[in-house]
Formats: C-alpha cells, structure tokens, sequence
C-alpha cells in the first residue's frame, strides 16, 4: 500500500505537461543542432564547395534552428487586424458561400467559415445534444 501511495507521487501527470514539453522540445533541438553541425563540419572538408556557399549554408541552418526557438505566444492586435480584415472581406465577397470545406451545418458553416485543411478541430457535446 505504502509503495502504491508514493508511485502515484512519482508518476508524471498532466499537470506538468508544460515542464516536459519544454524538456523534450529541448533535447530535440539539440538533437538538430547536433546534425547541423555535423553536417556544417562535414562541408568544411568538402574541397569542392566553394567558403561562400559553407558559410551561407551554415548560417541558413542555425537561424533555422534559432527561428524555430520563438513562440508564437501573444501578438500585436495591430499585427492581427490585417489578416482579421481580409477574412472578412473574403467572407463579405462570398456571400451565401462558405470559403471553407463545409461542414453540412449550416449555422456551423456561418460561425467558422468551414474549416480550412490546416485547422485542428474538436467538436464536443452534451451527450443529450
């Protein structure tokens, strides 16, 4: 009884999913660092590449790597409204028409304009509903 009680103190829950996240999106960034250099050695002794090319390579791959770092986190609603505005002229121009893939729903079309292929939906209900 005694072992089962601390095991469940042990037993990572999803209440610390953000820590190891961070842990995993850690050592697989190190993991692509590791390859890019590798890979910026190895054309290091490639003598038929030409200083210019090594270089612009290896600094595309590390920014690369640098870039993929930064969170989307919050942004800017001046950085948003731009792309808010087009949708709902697109919208506007379609009307009657669903820019999305249609769901066969119509009040559900009018609220999400159809889904589009990179979106991530979840629909959840009452079981009653």
């Amino acid at each position: 009884p005694q072992y089962l009680a601390e095991l469940t103190n042990n037993v990572p829950t999803t209440r610390n999913v953000q820590y190891y996240t961070e842990i995993v999106f850690k050592h697989a960034t190190k993991r692509k660092l590791i390859q890019a250099a590798d890979s910026i050695a190895n054309d290091g002794y490639n003598d038929e590449l030409e200083l210019d090319t090594i270089l612009n390579d290896a600094e595309r791959r590390i920014l690369e790597l640098s870039s993929s770092r930064e969170s989307d986190g919050f942004k800017d609603i001046r950085d948003v409204l731009g792309d808010v505005y087009e949708n709902a002229e697109l919208l506007d121009q379609n009307s009657g028409q669903t820019p999305g893939i249609p769901t066969g729903y119509r009040d559900l079309d009018q609220m999400t304009a159809g889904f589009n292929r990179n979106d991530l939906i979840i629909l959840a209900a009452r079981p009653s509903v």
